[in-house]
């Protein structure tokens, strides 16, 4: 169902997460809650559009079944005390892992069509297939190919497959009080727990000190997280190219269809403009800002230009496999660790976050570059927007942490993989 980050404390915004509020209530005292929470009334849409249904009765491929005890129709959103996002801060409690999550990078390319590279109301998602089949332990036909993995510590058993890759904007999560520019989100499924281990990676853009002109923009490139944003920029502007490619025609055919009737009505003035070319020519400007774009991307796509094979050469050039766990967007090993839930709609309670403790570093540029991806793209059919944000966010308010347990793994609980003895 549609929700929205809009917070504003109207009775009349009936879609948003809601805003905080202070409330009693006998056994928990005075807590914070979300007055005009919209999210709790949210609804799962309907069989075929709703994406955890895959896990579910009625599900299909390897993970159907998985979920189906977790009641992923069930909107929680209301829930206090087990959501998330948090701001996190440790609880008392120690560490409970004794290793690493240890990785595996899988079989994909992110510009291969394997990887769905997905513009959502709400987030920029890398959306990777599914392994043939579940039983990838004892069944050599489910191993490959296969999407990268994680082998989580604290008795989880076993590798969980990725699901998926989503970029907000701003952080979701809070550490001490900080926000961070923007936050990455590599979910996992693992069959065993029936659960959803979580890695989050804070995004922090570099400070450009004094420089404020291209070389503070630039300052702090991360050139491997620069692949993925590239592979979105090629969606965003296929988008926006068929949306272009759209009004031309139809402006095309108002045109013709206007000077057929003036035809008729010889006599009159030929300067007065039908109310369709002006819808047309509004939609164009809400759209691209200028006529001068508009035609830019009009062109994109037409024989002989450089688009598409500039787009085929990049896939040539990024023949390795790209992963979300390479050092340079992950890079540390070491963790805050909680449990909570899914940070939208139906906000079901499945999650263990494993927060890492260092975020990665992007330029401005950058984070620039996927923000504008993520907030004004648009249907390349309808030309409508189909960003969701509110004042420049798609990150849900923080949630009350309540008598969680949260704690920090550090180099004091266990060394890297690589500094073990054999």
């Amino acid at each position: 169902g549609f929700f929205n980050y809009d917070t504003t404390q109207v009775d009349t915004n009936l879609y948003g997460p809601g805003y905080p509020v202070m409330e009693y209530t006998n056994g928990r005292g005075f807590a914070a809650n979300y007055a005009n929470n919209g999210w709790a009334r949210v609804q799962a849409p309907g069989p075929g559009n709703y994406y955890w249904d895959e896990f579910g009765p009625r599900g299909f491929g390897p993970w159907r079944d998985t979920l189906t005890d977790r009641h992923m129709r069930t909107n929680q959103c209301a829930n206090v005390g087990h959501q998330s996002p948090i701001d996190i801060r440790l609880s008392g409690v120690a560490c409970v892992e004794h290793h690493q999550v240890r990785t595996r990078p899988g079989d994909f390319r992110v510009t291969g069509a394997a990887i769905q590279k997905q513009i959502l109301p709400s987030k920029l998602r890398l959306l990777y297939p599914r392994r043939p089949c579940a039983d990838f332990v004892n069944d050599p036909a489910c191993a490959e190919p296969d999407p990268p993995h994680a082998d989580f510590p604290n008795g989880w058993g076993g590798f969980a497959d990725m699901l998926h890759v989503d970029f907000k904007f701003p952080s979701e999560h809070r550490i001490y009080g900080q926000s961070f520019d923007g936050e990455m989100q590599i979910y996992h499924l693992h069959k065993g727990r029936r659960r959803l281990p979580v890695i989050s990676v804070m995004i922090q853009a570099a400070a450009t000190g004094d420089d404020t002109g291209a070389a503070g923009e630039t300052l702090g490139h991360n050139d491997y997280l620069q692949h993925a944003i590239d592979a979105f920029q090629y969606e965003y502007d296929t988008n926006m190219a068929q949306c272009a490619t759209a009004l031309m025609t139809r402006s095309g055919s108002v045109q013709n269809q206007e000077l057929r009737q003036r035809k008729l009505q010889q006599g009159r003035s030929l300067e007065t403009s039908s109310n369709s070319t002006s819808g047309i020519n509004e939609l164009i400007s809400i759209t691209f800002g200028s006529h001068e774009k508009f035609l830019h991307y009009a062109n994109l796509m037409r024989t002989g230009s450089d688009f598409q094979s500039e787009k085929e050469e990049h896939g040539r050039r990024l023949s390795e496999i790209w992963h979300p766990y390479d050092s340079s967007i992950m890079p540390t090993i070491y963790f805050f660790g909680y449990d909570g839930s899914l940070t939208e709609p139906p906000c079901t309670e499945i999650v263990s976050w494993f927060v890492m403790d260092t975020p990665m570093t992007i330029s401005r540029y950058q984070l620039e570059q996927m923000k504008s991806i993520l907030f004004t793209n648009v249907d390349s059919e309808t030309c409508q927007p189909t960003s969701v944000h509110h004042q420049n966010s798609v990150a849900r308010p923080i949630q009350e942490t309540g008598s969680r347990q949260v704690w920090r793994c550090t180099r004091n609980d266990f060394p890297p993989d690589n500094e073990r003895p054999n």
